[in-house]
């Protein structure tokens, strides 16, 4: 089962009609990011006669960025960087490391053979799966990646990210753990909503 859906509308192979229960909604109301229990009941979209019905994810609460399933999760403010992520994503390019300072420590998100990484200290995690600056064979439409958002949704006092990635055939969400990184690793990838390209 998923561990991250975005609302919207979706080709029903794009999105669960029953995404199961434990779901939470990352929003922003003025008090700051919080995490809200939410039953999401996904609608049906009848699209007409010889056409798959599609999957509407709905946008309750007002402001919801995303919705997340994870085990360890509870309702509540949680914790982020200072920086704006309802002005919209944060590009990662090479030639500018993006730095996000969290609870005291320097978290930085690089770029180094097209692969975005992590890096706190002396550690270095890749983000799995995503790429920046790459290209299909044929195309010149280049990957890309950037940060939709970045805080402690587990509480563990580390920083977890949701990372938005586009590229000629896929794009969508990826949420990152700290609780589930593997052991010298900063982050593991929980899971993404990964949508059909152009």
């Amino acid at each position: 089962m998923p561990a991250v859906l975005l609302p919207g509308s979706y080709p029903a192979d794009q999105a669960p009609a029953r995404p199961g229960d434990g779901w939470f909604a990352l929003n922003a109301p003025d008090e700051g990011w919080q995490l809200v229990r939410v039953k999401l009941r996904p609608a049906r979209i009848d699209k007409g006669p010889g056409e798959p019905p599609g999957v509407r994810i709905p946008d309750r609460p007002a402001g919801v960025l995303v919705f997340v399933r994870q085990a360890g999760l509870t309702a509540g403010k949680v914790r982020t960087p200072a920086l704006d992520f309802r002005a919209g994503t944060l590009a990662f390019e090479a030639a500018a490391p993006l730095r996000l300072p969290f609870d005291g420590r320097d978290y930085r998100i690089d770029v180094a053979d097209g692969r975005p990484r992590l890096r706190l200290d002396d550690r270095v995690t890749p983000l799995d799966g995503l790429s920046v600056g790459e290209s299909a064979p044929g195309s010149d439409y280049l990957s890309s990646a950037s940060l939709l958002w970045a805080g402690d949704l587990d509480r563990d006092g580390r920083l977890d990210l949701l990372v938005a990635h586009d590229s000629l055939n896929r794009n969508g969400v990826c949420l990152f753990l700290s609780s589930r990184a593997a052991p010298g690793q900063l982050v593991g990838r929980a899971g993404c909503h990964d949508l059909a390209g152009c």
